[in-house]
């Protein structure tokens, strides 16, 4: 009788082990998941600053003409927006100086968390 009651503990610790095995690995699926996730998410981020620095270092060979050109969405899905347009500069002693350009990048893009856009810009003298 009292090999069976052991037997019976055995298997007891048995399945409780398993369940705390099963938790964990569960536990272990749902983070790898998550950084995955993540990863792809900063993967696409890297990418989409890098071509915006590409179109900016493109738009500075035209910086004479204004343009505002929208480009047909990529194979992720991302498509950019290109301008050039004049601004004028306002020193602090409320002078106003000409010839200045406004060369603007912005990526927009859907995923899983809505509608996203990122954007790079800076000013440029060409009188």
């Amino acid at each position: 009788m009292p090999q069976r009651i052991a037997f019976g503990f055995t298997l007891l610790e048995t399945v409780i082990a398993l369940g705390i095995l099963a938790t964990a690995i569960m536990g272990l699926l749902i983070t790898l998941k998550s950084t995955v996730d993540t990863v792809k998410t900063l993967q696409q981020e890297s990418e989409i600053r890098h071509e915006l620095e590409n179109r900016l270092a493109r738009l500075q060979i035209e910086t004479r003409r204004e343009l505002h050109q929208e480009s047909a969405p990529n194979p992720s899905g991302i498509s950019y927006i290109e301008e050039i347009s004049p601004q004028d500069v306002i020193k602090s002693d409320h002078t106003t100086l000409n010839g200045y350009r406004r060369l603007k990048v912005t990526a927009k893009w859907e995923d899983q968390r809505g509608s996203q856009q990122r954007e790079a810009s800076f000013l440029v003298f060409a009188p």
